[in-house]
């Protein structure tokens, strides 16, 4: 998920996927056009990556004023959109996508019991599906917990895990949380989990790799400002220098127990190793010998890179 400000107005969640049935992206945008935190849904397509035609505007599921998406396409091709909705109380439900993953078909799965969560992400790890959200954040440096609920399918039934994954309480009922209604503190991880990648490792087990945003962690960021839905006077006056898209991202794996259980978020680490799966058949000069013209960088195996001089 990437958090971009069009125009000084509209802030967009973008969240992309690469269809495994063909080479075309599909780039859903959860727009704010009178900010945060009223949304709508835009979609696009792509068969290159880079440029993009629109498919849909305003597009609405069955809970109203979007906020907050992931994308999740399992393993038979059914693609699904799992999103809070501001309207319903910031409850959390599935929309299925139509087959080429642009719009909705019109198939609400249900809403999960949690009032007041965001941040929501799907993902399979093999014979089960997880929905995984956390209390409303807006922005907050201090983060957000992480609840996981888990499936045999993403139609249900849905059971909770117990426990509050990324929060220190020892109630198994917890939803932790620093903003808003919900201000118990408590968090591990200084971050709001947005979204996941699979990475197929050198043994050939996969990786699910969670992805937390360190809100207000960009260069100029405000310190005496706790999270950006304030008003912006006083110690949350914004420095004209501060770009929200520059702050810091946590990445780290998952760990499952033997059961499937998610394990709790441990302690923040600065570094961790994978030993990934190498594509034999990767070819990273065929980028530059499409691209031509006077600037192009080639690869040269007797020595270090030059410039084209032709």
């Amino acid at each position: 998920m990437v958090n971009v400000i069009a125009a000084g107005t509209a802030a967009l969640d973008t969240q992309t996927r690469h269809t495994r049935q063909r080479v075309r992206r599909t780039l859903w945008f959860n727009s704010y056009p009178n900010g945060c935190c009223v949304g709508e849904f835009w979609s696009s397509t792509s068969r290159d990556g880079r440029l993009f035609e629109l498919v849909s505007t305003n597009q609405s599921g069955a809970l109203k004023i979007a906020d907050c998406n992931g994308l999740f396409v399992d393993t038979d091709g059914v693609g699904y959109n799992i999103y809070s909705s501001e309207a319903a109380d910031h409850h959390i439900s599935i929309e299925v996508l139509s087959s080429n993953y642009s719009t909705f078909v019109g198939e609400n799965l249900g809403a999960f019991p949690e009032r007041y969560v965001e941040g929501p992400i799907l993902f399979r790890r093999g014979g089960c599906v997880y929905a995984s959200f956390g209390s409303c954040n807006c922005f907050a440096r201090a983060g957000t917990g992480m609840l996981v609920y888990r499936a045999r399918s993403v139609l249900g039934p849905w059971v909770r895990q117990p426990f509050d994954l990324n929060c220190n309480s020892t109630d198994p009922d917890a939803i932790c949380g620093v903003y808003g209604d919900r201000q118990t503190g408590g968090i591990n991880i200084k971050a709001q989990g947005i979204s996941y990648s699979e990475i197929p490792l050198a043994n050939g087990s996969t990786v699910i790799l969670w992805q937390g945003e360190r809100w207000q962690t960009a260069p100029f960021n405000n310190p005496d400002c706790p999270d950006e839905c304030r008003k912006p006077v006083g110690p949350c006056a914004p420095d004209p220098r501060y770009v929200k898209g520059h702050g810091l991202n946590y990445y780290i794996p998952l760990r499952f127990s033997d059961d499937g259980s998610v394990l709790p978020l441990e302690p923040f680490v600065d570094s961790f190793t994978l030993d990934v799966l190498v594509d034999e058949n990767y070819n990273d000069s065929a980028c530059a010998q499409t691209m031509g013209g006077n600037n192009v960088v080639n690869s040269d195996t007797r020595g270090p890179r030059q410039r084209n001089k032709s």
